[in-house]
């Protein structure tokens, strides 16, 4: 009998197949369906908070636009339309138009560039905001979305003085432009843009052409808006902005929501290793993601502000979204590179020149700021510097946004009316 024991001791019999596997599976399945909807509703949102601002600015676009004559204010007028159009492109088309019109010089369309360089950085600050109940996510978010309105400004810093002391770029760009011309245009579909459009259309649908015609000091009469659901409330363009900010404001702070909740599940997975793993390898190859991404989607509000919060909880290094940022600054440039390549004639030149410019802005701030290991943290460390107190402070991150990309603007351009008159 005591050798039966040794014959008894198989190994159990494994338990018979049951929904465990596959339930597992379809959970995972939810969750990235959950993922993809949410995301898709977070970029909706951002695009249309976009359509908002353009509402409420757009209209009157052509008053920031006349009688530019000083370089310091072409620099603000490029800033303050970008934050009020949400379109460093919007901004960039304008100028070239302008341009091409001989309404503006080369000389003050170049510190404009400059400046949307800057404004296109206010929605992914104003997408930090929605990590304001957790004081450590908001400190990551704030300081991964305010690193690159500080690179841009130190960009401007640096740069600005240099052109209007040299007009090195204005002339780099004349040199580069001759040969370029010959190359005839491209124009490139966002796919994003073709899965975000519909939706958004179908709330309000905004003829940006118009907007450009205002800016451009040409007459436009009737609605900014051409459809939409929204448009069937009967309400005026400011009116209609500010509802759309509202509703897009509420869908942005609900995906947010969603989106942070998986990402915190997410930073306890081998994903999560295998990002940070590939985004901190090299920079050229994260500033690459970063200009494709953003050419992709013809938006770096959009690269930065998905980035956002990945930074705030933790799922992404500050340090791997700095390249990650500057690439998208250059993405953002090509776009209208490509486009400016098909027109003709001698504003055409001009446009291709004004493209060029904010090209080689974008790749000499780069150039200047990030391989010396002396300057490459000073944008990490002021803003770490900047969200530690304004993590302590959340309104403190409203009244920045406010001041940097509409107070100061506009009081500057004030007190310029003011001692010209």
């Amino acid at each position: 009998m005591a050798s039966e024991g040794p014959a008894d001791a198989r190994p159990p019999a494994p338990p018979p197949p049951g929904p465990g596997l596959w339930a597992g599976s379809v959970d995972g399945l939810f969750r990235a369906a959950k993922v993809l909807a949410l995301l898709y509703v977070f970029l909706l949102s951002v695009q249309l908070i976009g359509d908002g601002f353009r509402l409420l600015g757009g209209g009157s676009a052509s008053s920031l636009f006349t009688g530019i004559d000083n370089p310091l204010v072409a620099l603000l007028i490029g800033l303050l339309a970008t934050a009020v159009l949400q379109s460093s492109s919007t901004t960039t088309a304008i100028t070239v138009g302008l341009v091409a019109a001989e309404a503006i010089d080369l000389p003050m369309a170049i510190p404009m560039v400059m400046g949307a360089n800057i404004g296109t950085s206010v929605t992914n600050t104003l997408v930090s905001m929605g990590h304001a109940r957790d004081a450590a996510d908001f400190e990551r978010a704030f300081a991964g979305a305010t690193v690159h309105d500080i690179f841009n400004l130190l960009a401007v810093a640096i740069l600005l003085p240099l052109e209007l002391l040299t007009g090195f770029i204005e002339r780099l760009s004349g040199w580069l432009v001759a040969p370029l011309v010959e190359l005839g245009g491209a124009r490139f579909e966002s796919p994003l843009q073709a899965v975000l459009q519909p939706a958004a259309r179908a709330l309000v649908h905004i003829d940006k052409a118009l907007i450009q015609r205002a800016a451009l000091g040409q007459p436009v009469e009737g609605s900014l808006v051409d459809g939409g659901l929204l448009a069937a409330t009967g309400l005026g363009d400011r009116a209609l902005g500010g509802l759309l900010l509202a509703l897009a404001a509420t869908l942005l702070v609900m995906a947010l929501m969603g989106i942070v909740r998986t990402l915190k599940a997410l930073v306890e997975s081998r994903a999560a290793e295998w990002l940070r793993r590939a985004l901190g390898r090299s920079a050229i190859v994260s500033m690459g993601i970063g200009a494709g991404a953003t050419v992709a989607v013809q938006s770096s509000s959009i690269t930065t502000s998905t980035l956002v919060p990945m930074v705030g909880v933790g799922l992404v290094t500050l340090e791997a979204m700095y390249p990650l940022t500057l690439g998208a600054n250059v993405g953002t440039t090509v776009t209208a590179l490509l486009a400016s390549m098909g027109a003709e004639g001698p504003g055409a030149v001009l446009g291709l020149q004004i493209a060029l410019c904010h090209l080689l802005f974008n790749l000499l701030g780069i150039a200047l700021l990030y391989p010396l290991p002396a300057l490459r943290p000073v944008p990490l460390r002021m803003a770490r510097a900047l969200a530690a107190r304004v993590a302590r402070r959340p309104r403190l991150g409203l009244a920045y946004v406010g001041g940097v990309f509409f107070a100061l603007p506009l009081a500057a351009l004030a007190l310029y009316e003011w001692l010209a008159a």
